[in-house]
C-alpha cells in the first residue's frame, strides 16, 4: 500500500499485516505507532519522512536500534503511568496527597 505524499502527520495503529507492505515516504509522519515494532520491518517504509532522518543523525541509519529503543520506551512509559495512577504506589499517594495539600492550602 502507498501512502507516499499524503501530507500525512501521523499513522494509525494497524495490525501486522498491513505495514509489511505500507509505504509512507514523502510525509510528515514524525513519530512510530507503538504496534509498528512488533511486526516484520520494511526497509524504506521510514525514506522521506522526519523519522528517517532523526534515525539518520542520532542511529547512524540503523533503524532496528531505532526501533528497540522505542520498545524500550514504550515500556517505561506503560509502566509510569500504572506506577502514577495506581493508589497503590507510594510516588502514586504521595502526589495525590501533595495535590489535596495545594488544594486546600496545607503545608
Amino acid at each position: 500500500m502507498d501512502c507516499s505524499f499524503n501530507k500525512l502527520t501521523k499513522l494509525p495503529e494497524f495490525n501486522n499485516a498491513i505495514y509489511t507492505g505500507l509505504s509512507i515516504g514523502a510525509n510528515n509522519i514524525k513519530t512510530v505507532p507503538k504496534s509498528f515494532p512488533k511486526c516484520g520491518h520494511n526497509s524504506n517504509i521510514f525514506e522521506g519522512t522526519p523519522i528517517q532522518d532523526k534515525i539518520n543523525k542520532y542511529y547512524d541509519g540503523n533503524k532496528y536500534i531505532y526501533l528497540k529503543e522505542q520498545q524500550s520506551v514504550d515500556i517505561i512509559e506503560n509502566w509510569y503511568l500504572e506506577v502514577r495512577f495506581n493508589p497503590s504506589y507510594i510516588y502514586c499517594q504521595r502526589k495525590e496527597t501533595e495535590k489535596f495539600n495545594e488544594l486546600v492550602n496545607i503545608t
